[in-house]
């Protein structure tokens, strides 16, 4: 009967071991998850920060560009008016002459 109740407790103290012993297992694995779902977090923001930043460097890259052709465009058309305005100047001014004065 001794014998019995001894292995009953021994039973009982390595059932208890295996228990605490999981439960260690638990929680370290409860943290090593949280660790890692902060590492990819972070690792996912960076990402998103890295390509956010490739975008708007293209996009201002484009838009510094489209900047360029416009100036670019304007003064094409500024040239080609000062151009007709020189060549027409003066039979502008003599039209406008004549008109006013009949």
């Amino acid at each position: 009967m001794e014998n019995a109740l001894r292995m009953i407790v021994e039973a009982d103290s390595t059932a208890r071991a295996s228990v605490d012993a999981a439960k260690q297992r638990r929680e370290n694995l409860t943290a090593e998850l949280a660790e890692n779902k902060t590492q990819i977090a972070a690792q996912y923001q960076e990402n998103a920060e890295k390509a956010i930043e490739k975008v708007r460097s293209h996009a201002q890259a484009k838009l510094e560009t489209a900047a360029k052709d416009l100036e670019r465009q304007t003064a094409e058309k500024a040239a080609r008016m000062q151009a007709i305005y020189d060549e027409n100047a003066d039979r502008w001014v003599q039209e406008i002459v004549k008109r006013v004065t009949e």
